[in-house]
């Protein structure tokens, strides 16, 4: 406990991190806020968004909306657009102040700003559907670029989609393909199973669709375990070496890209 003592922003996180987990120590909320607290007190501007956090999910504490919205806005004055993204949330939940989708909007568009790349996604997703603010697919296609060279799983997937559909841009199957194939290294559940979708449409030229397709859709089972059972019939007419084939090269992708 020393270092947090000391006055270590870094260090008193830590120790609030080990008392909010249990890690290495009983778990304690009352000590991790004490510590977050005193973190935020030396120069940590995360640790009023990690309060703020503890009291909107209720982590071992009665959920309290107006706690935790007032801890976010204490973020917010540290500026770089600390805790935006969690108050654009809150107005829009109509947490712990009346719903607001104007000022959702503002403290989304000042989070992304800031490069927070749930932010980004978010506001994407909104000006992909014209939901309060204008519907700018060019804009939409900008933000999700941003959130996925920061590794964000949904944007890499909604970028695949945009491509797929050609929404904003030129309609692009292989570039969709790459980008849903970049989400599913991420652990996006269903990447896989839109690449197989579209070996399966023909919208990828392969000569071997039908095993591309079963492959994708074996690596998505991965992630949906209960899939097996809604096979297309496409893969029943395979033949069994062809099925061997997919299942072989869907192995060896997992292996090779989502095993830890």
């Amino acid at each position: 406990m020393v270092p947090a003592e000391q006055g270590l922003e870094g260090a008193a996180s830590s120790l609030a991190r080990f008392y909010r987990d249990g890690k290495g120590v009983p778990k304690d909320i009352d000590k991790a806020i004490y510590w977050y607290e005193r973190a935020a007190e030396w120069g940590d501007p995360w640790a009023l968004v990690h309060i703020g956090d503890i009291y909107r999910w209720g982590d071992d504490v009665p959920p309290d909306y107006d706690k935790a919205f007032t801890y976010y806005s204490r973020a917010t004055e540290r500026g770089k657009g600390y805790g935006h993204y969690e108050l654009s949330e809150m107005y829009a939940a109509g947490r712990g102040r009346p719903a607001d989708m104007e000022k959702a909007v503002a403290h989304l568009k000042i989070a992304a700003e800031s490069g927070d790349q749930g932010a980004l996604f978010a506001l994407g997703g909104l000006h992909v559907q014209g939901e309060h603010v204008a519907k700018d697919l060019k804009l939409a296609r900008q933000y999700w670029q941003q959130a996925a060279t920061l590794g964000d799983k949904d944007a890499m997937h909604g970028l695949g989609r945009l491509y797929q559909e050609g929404w904003g841009v030129d309609r692009d199957p292989a570039e969709a393909a790459r980008w849903y194939e970049a989400a599913a290294r991420q652990g996006s559940f269903d990447a896989p199973l839109a690449i197989g979708l579209l070996y399966a449409s023909g919208r990828l030229r392969n000569e071997r669709k039908e095993i591309k397709a079963l492959g994708w859709y074996l690596v998505w089972e991965v992630f949906r375990p209960n899939a097996r059972d809604m096979r297309p019939e496409l893969f029943m007419g395979l033949s069994p070496a062809a099925q061997a084939e997919a299942e072989k090269w869907a192995e060896a992708y997992i292996k090779k890209h989502l095993d830890p």
